[in-house]
Parts: structure tokens; sequence; C-alpha cells
């Protein structure tokens, strides 16, 4: 890579898991990819704050931290971070109407193998009532889970463990950790407000106006501006599919409650169904992140607080609830021209199984793919993954 090189100039719009993630992944990867230097710019309001909904992750953050160069060990104490070993989720299933109803866990790792063959498609054929949780039957790791093990002894190299394993861990904690590293190894930092967008007339964005009268340019633009989809959709011609017909839950209620100590941490999410969505529960260190999403279709926010607080065995107006509304459905158009959304400015389905900021990761990963293309004149409209 020459030095001489005229570095790639991209702006990221939006701080937050989002912006910062992008920032991290894209300065420690895309210039061996690019083969060219990369200079990463985050603009971000001082007053917007991170949504944070969801604080559980799936496995695949271990590799993506790791290819940002982060220690897996710093991570654990700057987010409030726990192992996470699958999802339990409780009453999904009901056969009659008092019924409490069964449990089922889901594991991160692959299940037993029973003659060199999944046993699952047989299990599922057994009788309800005598087959045994599945997870119980075919894995190590709920039991694991339970009793308040680990997924890995404290010898093992990072990220790497005898079980599959993720995280929960504190979204706003996440996004200042991940703020604080890349500012010191280059990323431009800029606090402030993207006043206007303006195009240039083959539809790319030229340059941002910001509020303090600062003008800035880029060769490429990343929109992680949340629900707001400030860049993607500037011109309010960015047609989005809405899928509130199909995915109903679209409100959330959300608290934060103090715990005692390790024995009140979970090695799990846990999902309760509920009357018209769920209740996820999720430990870190110091305390649980406990929220209720619903669809306001089916339910109201006073009938949803009040199931979030009978699930804790507390008063509604005991607890400090926040509330939260969300946009569901994608943006037809996810790259345009010399601009990306990536998070919640691409779109938002369900939050069941921890995939934000999945999502987020695998938009990157596909980045750090197409970008080299794209800037040596590739159309982002043609150019694919390679397998």
């Amino acid at each position: 890579m020459s030095s001489t090189q005229t570095p790639l100039n991209i702006v990221i719009v939006g701080g937050g898991t989002a912006g910062w993630l992008t920032a991290g992944l894209l300065s420690t990867q895309l210039p061996q990819t690019a083969n060219r230097p990369v200079q990463l710019t985050v603009i971000e309001a001082s007053d917007i704050p991170t949504i944070g909904v969801g604080e559980a992750t799936i496995p695949s953050l271990r590799r993506t931290l790791a290819a940002c160069n982060i220690t897996e060990a710093d991570f654990l104490r700057a987010c409030d971070t726990t192992f996470k070993h699958g999802i339990e989720f409780v009453q999904w299933r009901r056969t009659e109407k008092d019924d409490p109803g069964e449990a089922y866990f889901h594991p991160f790792g692959d299940p037993l193998q029973v003659n060199g063959q999944n046993p699952a498609r047989q299990w599922s054929r057994l009788d309800v009532g005598t087959r045994g949780a599945f997870g119980d039957l075919f894995s190590v790791q709920p039991e694991m889970a339970r009793t308040g093990r680990a997924p890995k002894h404290v010898r093992d190299a990072p990220y790497d463990g005898a079980l599959a394993y993720a995280y929960h861990l504190d979204a706003g904690k996440l996004a200042e950790f991940l703020k604080e590293r890349f500012r010191s190894q280059g990323v431009r930092h800029i606090v402030d407000k993207v006043s206007n967008v303006t195009l240039g007339a083959n539809g790319n964005i030229d340059r941002l106006d910001l509020e303090s009268g600062d003008q800035i340019k880029g060769d490429i633009f990343i929109d992680c501006t949340g629900f707001a989809a400030r860049l993607i959709n500037s011109d309010k011609a960015n047609t989005f599919e809405d899928k509130s017909h199909i995915l109903f839950v679209d409100q959330a209620v959300t608290t934060r409650i103090p715990h005692t100590g390790v024995a009140d941490i979970n090695g799990y999410t846990r999902s309760t169904a509920q009357s018209a969505g769920w209740i996820w529960d999720i430990a870190l260190r110091t305390r649980r992140g406990v929220g209720h999403v619903y669809s306001s279709k089916y339910t109201d926010t006073e009938t949803a607080c009040a199931q979030l607080a009978a699930y804790l065995g507390r008063e509604a107006g005991d607890l400090d609830i926040r509330k939260l509304a969300m946009r569901i459905g994608y943006h037809q158009q996810q790259w345009r021209g010399n601009c990306i959304a990536i998070g919640l400015s691409s779109g938002f389905l369900e939050p069941l199984e921890s995939t934000g900021i999945y999502l987020i990761e695998m938009a990157n990963w596909a980045l750090l793919d197409l970008l080299p293309r794209y800037v040596a004149g590739n159309s982002h409209r043609r150019i694919t993954m390679r397998s």
C-alpha cells in the first residue's frame, strides 16, 4: 500500500453502536481490502441518545471484535459484559388456557450427533409429553447456562472456548468504548448536526452542511442516523417498504433493574411470551435489562407496562420505564450512489433473536468486499458478494 495514494474519505453520520462499530471495522480492515489509505470521519449530535433496545448478541460478534483488534478482556470489562449461551423461550406454546406453557432453550452450539445425524427431526416426531427438552437431551449448554458456568476457561484464547457463545452487553457503554478506542487510532470525530444534504447531478452526495456552518465532503457517506434515515432518504424519494402488516411488534417499554451479584446473572437471554408480544430479560454484570416488545394493534402501552411490572413482581409506578416506537420495514434502496445505510437507517424487522448488532456486522463485512470494487469504478448495482 503506497503512502502517497489519496486516502479514501469515508464520512459516517451517526454514532452509537452502528456508527462506531462501522468506524472500527472499516478503519481496521478496509485499508487491506481496498489496498489504499482510508480516512474515517464520524459526525454525531450530542443530544441524540442511543436506542439500545437490544443488549444481547449472537456469536458472530466475536469475529467482528477480533477483526477490530479489540482485546476480549478489555471489551468484557468496559461494556458490563456477561457471557450468553443461548436463548430460552418461555410460554410460547400453550395447550390449555391456564397452562403456563413449556420452555425451549436454544443453545448456540451444534447439538450432539446420533449415529452421525442431527436428531432434531426425529425428536420433533416424538410425543410432546414424554420426549424431554431438546436442549437438555442433545447439548450440555442449557445446563451450563442455568448453573452459571462460563462457556470458556480463563486460560482459553481470546474469542474462543469449549462452547459457542455470545455476549450480553450495555449498548451505551459499547458505543463509548468503541468511540474512545478508534478516536485514539485516527478516526476523526465531529460533534455537530447535519442541517442539509446536497446532492450532485448524478444523485451522489456532494457535501453535508453542518449547523456550525462547516461543510463536509467525502467519497463515501454511511448513514447511521437510525430511524431518521437522514442521508439515505434525504430527498424523500427512497421508498420505505412497510412490513407492519406481517411483523406486528412495533413498540416497546423497557426498564433497568439492579441485581445483587453473580447469583442473579443468567448465562442466557430469557424471552417470555405475553398476550401481544414478549418480554426479554438480559442480565449484565451490574443490572438486568428488561423490556416488553408488543404490537400496538393488539394492546396498549398501559397494559404492556402492567404486564412488564407483573413479570418483575413490581408496581408499574415504581419502575423507570422508557417507551420506544419502532418503524417496521426497510428502505427499498439501502445503497444509493455513494451512500450506504447501516443499522436502523436501512430498516428494522424484529428483535426476537438479537439480530440488531448482527445486521450491522454483516453490512460491514459486505462493504469490506464490495467497496474496493465500487471505488474502482464498478456500479454498486452490478457488483455482488464473492462466495
